[in-house]
């Protein structure tokens, strides 16, 4: 079957998103890049990482990594990733684009404004 251009789910991991959603291509910021290779989130194991990267690999999968402001104010790009040897095919950079803003802060303004439209309805 064809998928849609753009899918949501609540599958909070990338290994279960691939299982979901072969051959998809998942657009994330570069914060998130470095999440996805840290073993830190695959209980402190490299190798459960390396294993999460080529599942998600075997599903076809790979992502698209923009750019983005870190915590600290800095810049941050594909290039900031440590990307393990072997899985640099994995990711891909998103070429001259720069938007600083969080998904967690467009879900925030999202949310006042959705207060703000209820307050005034009542």
């Amino acid at each position: 079957f064809a998928l849609p251009a753009v899918v949501c789910t609540d599958e909070p991991l990338y290994v279960g998103k691939a299982r979901l959603l072969p051959g998809s291509t998942f657009v994330i910021g570069a914060d998130t890049a470095v999440r996805i290779v840290m073993p830190k989130y695959y209980e402190d194991s490299r190798e459960l990482m390396i294993n999460a990267l080529a599942e998600i690999r075997s599903h076809g999968c790979s992502f698209l990594v923009a750019g983005r402001l870190n915590k600290e104010g800095t810049w941050e790009s594909l290039a900031d990733v440590d990307v393990p040897k072997g899985f640099e095919g994995l990711f891909q950079a998103v070429p001259s684009f720069r938007e600083d803003i969080s998904s967690t802060d467009i879900r925030a303004q999202s949310s006042a404004e959705e207060k703000t439209v209820s307050g005034n309805l009542s």
